[in-house]
């Protein structure tokens, strides 16, 4: 099972159809968004409102806890022999660690992406824990999944201070981290 949801780049959306409500216009770009239907984007100027309530509000929170309890409940389905080939992948960047504080920054994904920005970001190493998915995570170590991690970060050294930001967040006992190349 792969749990992952991303933020990325600038792509033209299609305009709020007549008579759409912002909230509902909204609504539909951050479903898709998460869904991955929605590739290169930037976050519609009207939405930053929506997406910072929604970031900084209960609402995210309990949705990254329901989706960890449900992975809870489909991992405990399964009879973990422990040989290493019951394995669990995870996206770093906001399943694992939050990148929230960068994004609030950034006018909350309306800003074109910058990478070297982020660059900056990933080296201070500030990421914080999404605690849901920590709580499942030692649950999965526990019950002796084999956990792999995955990462749209690119060069060695932001594997180096990804693992140590992991550390720092609670999070230990991963069997690799594979970066995107």
């Amino acid at each position: 099972m792969i749990l992952a949801s991303t933020f990325s780049h600038c792509f033209d959306l299609p305009p709020r159809l007549p008579g759409e409500s912002v909230h509902d216009y909204c609504q539909s770009f951050h479903l898709n968004a998460e869904a991955g239907n929605i590739l290169d984007w930037t976050l519609p100027v009207e939405c930053v409102a929506y997406v910072r309530r929604y970031t900084t509000g209960p609402r995210y929170l309990e949705d990254m806890s329901f989706v960890a309890y449900q992975a809870t409940r489909f991992s405990q389905s399964i009879s973990v022999r422990g040989h290493g080939r019951d394995s669990w992948v995870f996206e770093v960047d906001e399943t694992l660690l939050s990148n929230a504080a960068y994004f609030a920054k950034h006018n909350y994904g309306a800003s074109l992406f910058n990478q070297t920005d982020f660059n900056i970001w990933v080296a201070q190493g500030k990421a914080t824990a999404i605690v849901s998915m920590r709580t499942l995570y030692w649950k999965l170590i526990d019950a002796h999944w084999t956990v792999y991690l995955m990462s749209q970060r690119r060069t060695e050294s932001q594997r180096a201070v990804t693992e140590k930001n992991l550390r720092d967040a609670g999070y230990k006992g991963w069997k690799k981290l594979f970066l995107q190349r």
